[in-house]
């Protein structure tokens, strides 16, 4: 059976559709407008924040001359900015602050660097985020390089967006070696290497970028690892195989043992899990409850067995959550306590804040106060911030409010009120507000 629409059905439909993309296209630069706009509203010029008046003075916002380390910069411009500067702006956009900073500096890249690419853009030839691409390509040249690719790039913009990147990174490249030694200079600072976030299916993403002479070398062990690996085991994939060889490296001694072809001789590691699980993962039932391991995600019970499977495992007792909440009359967070902070709520506690980790600093949500009561030290008045986090907290002018040993109220400097807690953060409404025992927060 074809289905058959009456042509004023199928026009209307897609009249609809290129309203809609106008739309979008419309939204996003205006978005992107307003993130150059707030970069220059906030700019460090002649020790002041530009754009604020002098007669209204904003809460929170710094008037007052500024240090070095309140200063940061955008883009390859090298806008300077005042440091607190992307965390109101990321507020409002339901971003993270690193998120807000990197739109601004691509906006300040536009408008500065590569005016025509910006004019394609505000014509609609091609979508923001293809300008804000080019603007990233682009980053690593100097400000009359990024013109002569911008000029170059005239031409190339009715392309489908594949090409147009293409070209785009062509003329980066081409233009990039006229200044060889500058190039080699910039990648020499570009060396990292990255763990993805996420855990799919018991493995994890690996990125990294190496000096060539130390990517030789590493090329050459794991061809060799995985040769040594081939051997023992036909079955597998090459790609299984170096996936594997790579994993051996965690352990020098192991993959030095695998090389020599006296794998067991090797000592076996030492690594410490923090693995959380429920009742149903422990019953042995195949298809009961999933585990969280940290730095990890979440896994499933046989999962689990092939993660720990593999070493000696030395089992350490943690603390029960049920048990009454402990609390010190000290500054610095005793050990137990800190503990039960990173079980009960291990990510950052900063609105939007992306980052799972215990390296972070342990925060009082009510400042510690010298004279103040005791008890202040405890797990529903310390939250964990990242240091960037942390110092907007404490020197932006931002407030918070603990509503429940859970839920945290966030007020930014211009006003904005997020709520932050075990399922994220969003807006406030004026219910989060109705059972809180502001006794307890006084």
């Amino acid at each position: 059976m074809v289905l058959v629409l009456p042509h004023t059905r199928t026009r209307d439909t897609l009249a609809s559709a290129q309203r809609a993309r106008a739309a979008v296209q419309e939204a996003e630069i205006a978005l992107i407008t307003a993130a150059y706009e707030w970069a220059w509203l906030h700019q460090a010029g002649k020790g002041r924040v530009i754009g604020l008046s002098q007669a209204e003075p904003q809460p929170g916002i710094h008037q007052e001359e500024f240090h070095p380390s309140d200063v940061t910069h955008l883009g390859a411009t090298r806008l300077k900015v005042w440091e607190f500067a992307a965390a109101e702006l990321a507020l409002a956009l339901c971003t993270s602050d690193f998120q807000a900073r990197r739109m601004m500096g691509d906006a300040v890249d536009l408008w500065h660097r590569l005016p025509i690419t910006r004019a394609a853009m505000a014509a609609g030839q091609i979508p923001v985020w293809v300008a804000r691409r080019i603007a990233t390509l682009t980053h690593r040249l100097t400000d009359a390089q990024a013109a002569e690719v911008d000029q170059e790039l005239t031409a190339a913009f009715d392309l489908p967006i594949s090409r147009l990147l293409t070209v785009a990174a062509a003329r980066v490249t081409a233009v990039a070696e006229a200044a060889a030694d500058a190039e080699a200079d910039h990648m020499a600072t570009q060396r990292f290497v990255r763990f993805a976030r996420n855990v799919e299916g018991g493995t994890r993403g690996l990125a990294a970028r190496l000096d060539a002479a130390d990517a030789l070398r590493l090329a050459d062990t794991l061809e060799a690892l995985t040769d040594r690996l081939a051997d023992a085991e036909p079955e597998r994939s090459r790609d299984q195989l170096a996936a594997a060889a790579l994993g051996l490296l965690s352990n020098p001694a192991l993959a030095a043992g695998v090389l020599a072809g006296e794998p067991t001789k090797a000592p076996r590691p030492q690594t410490t899990l923090y693995v959380h699980v429920t009742p149903e993962t422990l019953s042995g039932d195949p298809d009961g409850g999933v585990a969280r391991v940290e730095q990890l995600g979440a896994w499933t019970r046989q999962m689990l067995v092939y993660l720990l499977g593999h070493e000696h495992i030395t089992v350490k007792p943690v603390i029960d959550l049920r048990q009454a909440e402990r609390a010190a009359d000290c500054y610095e967070t005793p050990a137990a306590i800190a503990e039960r902070v990173h079980l009960i709520r291990p990510a950052d506690y900063f609105p939007y804040a992306p980052s799972v980790t215990r390296r972070a600093d342990l925060d009082h949500v009510v400042p510690f106060d010298p004279g103040g009561p005791p008890g202040q030290t405890r797990a529903d008045n310390l939250g964990l911030l990242i240091r960037r986090h942390h110092r907007i907290k404490t020197h932006a002018g931002w407030s918070v409010t603990p509503l429940d040993g859970q839920r945290f109220s966030w007020t930014s400097p211009h006003g904005q009120v997020v709520i932050t807690g075990p399922h994220g953060t969003r807006k406030a409404t004026w219910d989060d507000y109705r059972f809180v025992d502001y006794t307890r927060i006084a």
